[in-house]
């Protein structure tokens, strides 16, 4: 791992945990042992080490997903693998970091978060068409409408845009984690679009994985 790739390691988990507002050059550049020269040398500033951050954390998690895919036997499995793969992501996410991003470097939120949200819902309303020709997910379904319905429903709560903070505001309220109205969200969607295969699929896998 050469000093650029060390410092992106280092920064990428101070970033994530503390925030982009508490994380600071010199913490940077003490946790991996250089001088801040060193550090500036590499990145001219915080953003441009914020951005590089981002940037590679989207690259690993796309090849991530994607190895997830490859190595499930169905649809439905690979759901699941994907939404605990990041179930354990979020949760490895200090709560103020994507209100933060939008704060600090709005035009770093457009470029790397709001950008991709288009993709996000194209690629998951491939999956479930594939599901479909798989019989596991009824053919009456609109792909495209139940996959937007699914990004709006979850991007509620994981943080990632403006309405998350009022969403997350109201948990306490009834007594509910973020981990839980998640988990909750995602395999009532999934029952939703279910057909009696898929359901059968659904309850053997929370069955086996508690």
């Amino acid at each position: 791992m050469d000093l650029k790739q060390r410092i992106l390691h280092e920064s990428s988990q101070m970033l994530f945990a503390i925030g982009p507002s508490a994380m600071t050059m010199d913490m940077v550049a003490r946790s991996c042992g250089i001088s801040k020269r060193t550090l500036y040398e590499q990145f001219p500033d915080k953003k441009s080490l914020v951005k590089e951050c981002l940037l590679a954390d989207v690259e690993r998690t796309g090849h991530d997903l994607q190895s997830i895919y490859e190595h499930s036997s169905n649809c439905f499995m690979a759901l699941f693998k994907t939404f605990y793969y990041m179930r354990k992501k979020m949760g490895m996410i200090t709560y103020n970091f994507f209100p933060e991003i939008r704060r600090m470097y709005p035009d770093l939120n457009r470029m790397i978060f709001t950008a991709n949200e288009h993709k996000r819902v194209v690629d998951m309303s491939a999956v479930l068409r594939e599901a479909q020709q798989q019989g596991l997910v009824e053919q009456r379904v609109n792909t495209d409408m139940a996959a937007f319905l699914f990004f709006v429903t979850t991007s509620s709560l994981n943080g990632v845009n403006q309405f998350s903070e009022y969403s997350l505001n109201r948990l306490s309220e009834f007594g509910f984690t973020q981990m839980e109205v998640m988990e909750g969200a995602f395999v009532n969607f999934l029952r939703g679009v279910a057909t009696p295969k898929g359901l059968e699929l659904i309850d053997a896998y929370l069955k086996k994985n508690n």
